[in-house]
C-alpha cells in the first residue's frame, strides 16, 4: 500500500514538471539576422539591437581564443579578463536573456588571449526557446 502511494506521488509530481521541462527543450528560433562582432584583446563595445519578444541568446564563437562578453550601462564602461561571462572557443551556447526597457543593448566583448592576425569574429543572436 505504502509502495503504490509512493509511486502514485512519484507520477503525480512528474506530470506536473512535464510543461517545464518541455519548455527548456523548446528549439531556438531566431529573430533577427546574427550580429557580427569583431574581436580583438582589447574590449570593444556594440549597440545590439534586442527584439521585444527576445528571451535568450545565442552566441557563436568561431574563434580559436576564448572570449569574454557582457552587458555595460554604457559605452564607456568594459567587460575586463575576470568579468563577464566567458564562452570557450570554438563553441555555440545558447543562454537566458534578461529583457530590457529599451530596444538597443550595449554588450563589451574582448577576446581572453590575442587572436593573432587573422583576428576573429563572433556572431551574436537573440531569439526565443534554447
Amino acid at each position: 500500500m505504502q509502495r503504490t502511494a509512493c509511486a502514485s506521488a512519484l507520477a503525480a509530481s512528474l506530470l506536473l514538471a512535464a510543461p517545464a521541462l518541455a519548455a527548456d527543450a523548446t528549439a531556438f528560433l531566431p529573430l533577427q539576422d546574427p550580429n557580427i562582432l569583431p574581436v580583438t584583446a582589447e574590449p570593444r563595445q556594440y549597440t545590439i539591437p534586442q527584439p521585444q519578444a527576445a528571451t535568450s541568446y545565442v552566441l557563436d564563437n568561431p574563434c580559436t581564443v576564448d572570449i569574454r562578453i557582457k552587458s555595460v550601462p554604457t559605452m564607456a564602461d568594459t567587460v575586463t579578463a575576470t568579468t563577464g561571462r566567458r564562452f570557450m572557443a570554438r563553441t555555440s551556447n545558447s543562454r537566458s536573456s534578461s529583457p530590457l526597457m529599451t530596444a538597443q543593448r550595449i554588450v563589451s566583448v574582448m577576446a581572453v588571449s590575442d587572436p593573432g592576425s587573422a583576428g576573429c569574429a563572433v556572431e551574436f543572436t537573440y531569439g526565443v526557446g534554447q
